[in-house]
């Protein structure tokens, strides 16, 4: 790093994407272990999971900073601004603070050939322990058990819906990345599962048994959900908890979303005697979530006439909901589809999904290798008897969004959280 600017910090740290992803936490042990185990200073919630980590996290965040406490909150991607990633009660870790903290980490980190993010989860640590926050909600990167997040022994673990992904690490099938995803249960400790696949359920009880974990799975709570979307697209939502209604409103839409929400509410009443709160305190946690704290992406409404919406949807699972989500909206026509997918991802099932669910696709790449090129996209389109005339192929998002502008009509965009960041960017 040749000079003290968060330019040249920020560089530094992507230039680290060059080692990849390696599994393990003798990296990250060692770089808090030079900074003095900040990980053991604050308190905590770990969340990991395939789709719904973000929202849930949020969620937490939010509640606890209704309940006055000092919350801190760790997510990624971050969207337009690395700051974004590490929060104190809505507020962004300043560029002197990151640039001071990774010029400390930066001979350290050579030593050790450290990656992007166990430096960045370094940072954020250090920065939570610092400021002598109450509770930090940390968000795992990728799997459970050797994520760069998981030297934590959190108050309380949660694992949110799981589906395929990444299996070069985490494994080829389901229960394998469940196994893998249950590495953040903790002796001594608490876990909510909100995943709802029964295959699944044996896995989590057995991991939690062996190390003494009390386990809740949130399909065993005594439920009751019921949404009504209005005329502003608000959600109104009224969820029975063992007797106990929780009456709110919020821009978040579908079953899955009201399940995350769901999971934060019932997820801080399970370390309630650590952190005492009121049904009042959590009810506007979720109401007012972003405005507590920087979250964009998830079925974001940009415009209303038209309708324009961003999502961070990626994989077949999220892209299932997604769609349940649009046909909420209850549209009198079809909507256009901006549409960017990475190359890991799943080209053929997404764009079997997506078939004839909307009026044209506007097929883009950002700004990054792993983007998958759109004449790729395009032809799984084809495959999927989608006519050639409805498919439109641009060189950027730049391009993207001047075809949609033009066309002026509603629109998604949607498939990668990194079109999403471009997007917001404009």
């Amino acid at each position: 790093m040749k000079s003290n600017t968060k330019e040249a910090t920020l560089n530094w740290l992507y230039s680290l994407h060059r080692f990849g992803i390696k599994p393990g936490l003798e990296r990250i042990s060692a770089l808090l272990n030079f900074l003095g185990n900040p990980e053991k200073k604050f308190k905590s919630i770990h969340i990991t999971g395939t789709n719904g980590k973000g929202t849930t996290a949020v969620h937490f965040s939010s509640i606890f900073k209704e309940s006055h406490y000092k919350t801190a909150l760790y997510t990624s991607p971050h969207l337009v601004n690395f700051n974004e990633r590490i929060q104190i009660n809505g507020d962004q870790i300043s560029d002197d603070v990151l640039v001071s903290y990774a010029s400390d980490l930066m001979r350290f980190q050579e030593k050790f050939n450290a990656t992007f993010f166990e430096l960045t989860t370094a940072i954020a640590f250090k920065y939570f322990a610092e400021n002598n926050v109450d509770i930090a909600i940390v968000e795992a990167g990728m799997g459970g058990i050797n994520d760069a997040t998981n030297v934590l022994n959190p108050l309380l673990s949660v694992i949110t819906p799981i589906s395929l992904e990444h299996q070069e690490y985490l494994g080829k099938t389901l229960q394998e990345i469940a196994i893998d995803k249950s590495g953040i249960i903790k002796p001594n400790s608490k876990t909510l599962i909100s995943d709802d696949n029964s295959i699944l359920k044996p896995i989590f009880s057995n991991i939690a048994t062996k190390q003494k974990n009390t386990l809740v799975f949130l399909d065993d709570c005594k439920l009751d959900i019921q949404s009504n979307l209005n005329a502003h697209f608000e959600n109104l939502v009224k969820i029975s908890v063992d007797e106990d209604l929780f009456d709110f409103k919020t821009t978040f839409l579908g079953k899955h979303q009201i399940r995350n929400i769901t999971a934060a509410i019932i997820g801080s009443q399970l370390i309630k005697d650590d952190f005492p709160l009121s049904k009042f305190q959590q009810i506007l946690g979720v109401e007012n979530v972003l405005q507590n704290f920087f979250f964009k992406g998830r079925f974001q409404f940009l415009s209303t006439e038209p309708l324009q919406i961003i999502d961070g949807a990626h994989n077949p699972s999220a892209f299932e909901k997604l769609l349940n989500q649009v046909e909420l909206l209850k549209m009198p026509s079809k909507l256009n589809l901006v549409l960017a997918i990475m190359k890991d991802k799943d080209i053929i099932k997404i764009t079997e999904l997506i078939a004839d669910k909307f009026n044209s696709y506007i097929l883009t790449k950002p700004q990054i290798e792993r983007a998958a090129e759109p004449e790729i996209i395009r032809s799984e389109l084809l495959k999927n008897n989608i006519p050639q005339n409805r498919i439109i192929c641009t060189k950027n998002v730049n391009e993207a969004l001047s075809v949609a502008k033009k066309l002026n009509q509603n629109t998604l965009f949607t498939g990668s959280f990194y079109l999403i960041g471009e997007i917001l960017s404009n």
